[in-house]
């Protein structure tokens, strides 16, 4: 990392020293939740929300923070500041923290790639990361630092002597994704599908659409772009006049550069991909046909990146997935848990239960826990309702419904059981259990990252006697 004096430059700021030696003084890392502060860390104190930053400046230094970088209210002067720590001023410290990533990104030698999607960006990152790997040290962008606050932060946490950097961003209003690509200039982008999330922001799929394509749009002249074929939105913006430079993957689209033949979907995904005019067996650790579009994206861009065919293969059989993703736990108590609890939207909630049809052979081994789907704007009722309508369709022995819209959706199917969830947690846990007991078989947990069903569901595999068999990310 950069000198303090160096970032202050960087970044247009004033540095206020403590001591002589600040000047000279590098931080280990940049961090912007005074909570997750490590010693050494330059704490970047943002707007959020409800509260502001700045305001736990202080409590950053206490926990170990070796520099704050602020902007001060407009009724504070710096001479009345009077941080304990030395502290960086500047007057956008939103636009600071871009600026200091734009400057990491350049000492950076790796290959970048920036991943994008409404569903499987995860998954997909996660899988070409692990590919990579298998020829050079890869660099990962952690959890889900994908925002235009993330995606910064995860670069400046970049290696530089990483052979390959692979970063997920999202976008959570218009101009989001433009925006990360010019401070990314990745020399490959990969989208893996535009879907129903994010509408009380985009309004619809074709904003939503728009707006992952322009990931396409800004990035650098010669970078390669991955894109889902089978998805008509972007199928068109690939094939429209003017585009260049575009390689699309599918399993529906003959047209596609990348064709899959999905073989199974469970236990584990398996995916015949045609490279060369050869059909290559691909064997993952994933669940369900969605995922094999996932498969695809991270082949098309590892090969694009030049990992041999047969070291792909090898790799893609032992990827161990990020948790909360479509995770199958089995021996169980009371049965097995499917752990899909870290995001829902409409797409991702129907291929989850898509997957639990597969998995069960009759609707007493199936219970739903339905965590209400966020951010849909004015398509959520509708949105729930047809979830409850495809929920009631497959058969379950019940449903365990979180949030107001859920409720009322799963309410309106007459054949469909609805158990209570205005229990405490510990309540909530020894009912679904008890439940699964007297209908043992498969117990799916999906909703929106607010709700905490991952929590709810790591409660429940507490009592785990065998690894995660499979996982996977659609949502």
């Amino acid at each position: 990392m950069f000198t303090l004096g160096r970032i202050a430059e960087l970044v247009g700021g004033i540095l206020h020293t403590t001591s002589s030696d600040d000047l000279r003084r590098s931080p280990t890392r940049v961090c912007h939740d005074s909570r997750r502060i490590r010693s050494g860390d330059l704490f970047v104190a943002l707007p959020g929300a409800r509260t502001h930053g700045r305001l736990y400046v202080d409590a950053a230094f206490a926990s170990g923070a070796c520099a704050a970088m602020l902007s001060l209210s407009p009724e504070t002067i710096s001479g009345e500041a009077g941080f304990r720590g030395p502290w960086i001023e500047v007057r956008d410290a939103s636009r600071a923290l871009l600026c200091l990533a734009e400057a990491w990104r350049k000492e950076l030698g790796a290959k970048v790639v920036a991943v994008s999607g409404t569903n499987g960006k995860t998954t997909t990152k996660a899988l070409l990361a692990h590919l990579l790997d298998g020829i050079g040290l890869t660099y990962a962008s952690p959890g889900n630092l994908n925002t235009e606050i993330g995606v910064p932060i995860s670069v400046l946490y970049a290696p530089k002597d990483a052979k390959y950097a692979v970063f997920e961003a999202a976008a959570d209003r218009p101009g989001d994704l433009a925006l990360i690509s010019r401070m990314l200039r990745p020399d490959l982008v990969v989208v893996t599908g535009a879907g129903r999330g994010h509408l009380d922001r985009f309004s619809t799929v074709d904003g939503v659409a728009e707006e992952k394509w322009q990931l396409v749009e800004t990035r650098p002249r010669g970078a390669l772009a991955i894109v889902n074929g089978d998805d008509d939105r972007l199928w068109e913006r690939s094939r429209a006049a003017g585009v260049r430079n575009v390689l699309t993957f599918g399993i529906c689209r003959v047209g596609c550069d990348l064709l899959g033949d999905v073989v199974s979907t469970t236990p584990q995904l398996v995916v015949h991909i045609r490279i060369r005019n050869r059909d290559l067996r691909f064997e993952c650790p994933l669940l369900g046909a969605h995922n094999a579009l996932n498969l695809l994206a991270a082949v098309a861009a590892a090969r694009s990146l030049g990992v041999p065919e047969n070291l792909m293969m090898e790799r893609a059989a032992s990827f161990r997935p990020p948790p909360h993703r479509l995770a199958l736990r089995s021996g169980l108590s009371w049965g097995s848990l499917l752990d899909d609890s870290y995001n829902a939207n409409p797409d991702s909630m129907g291929a989850a239960l898509r997957v639990l049809g597969e998995l069960t052979s009759h609707p007493s081994e199936r219970t739903v826990v339905f965590g209400e789907m966020q951010g849909l704007g004015s398509f959520a009722t509708e949105a729930h309702r047809r979830i409850a309508e495809q929920i009631a369709s497959l058969g379950v022995s019940a449903v365990f419904c979180f949030g107001r819209l859920a409720i009322d959706a799963a309410a309106s199917q007459s054949g469909l059981k609805c158990l209570p969830t205005a229990l405490n947690a510990d309540k909530l846990i020894a009912a679904l259990r008890a439940h699964m007991k007297r209908h043992p078989g498969v117990l799916l947990v999906k909703g929106s990252h607010a709700l905490g069903l991952d929590r709810l569901a790591d409660a429940l595999a507490g009592d785990v006697e065998s690894e995660p068999t499979s996982a996977g990310d659609p949502g």
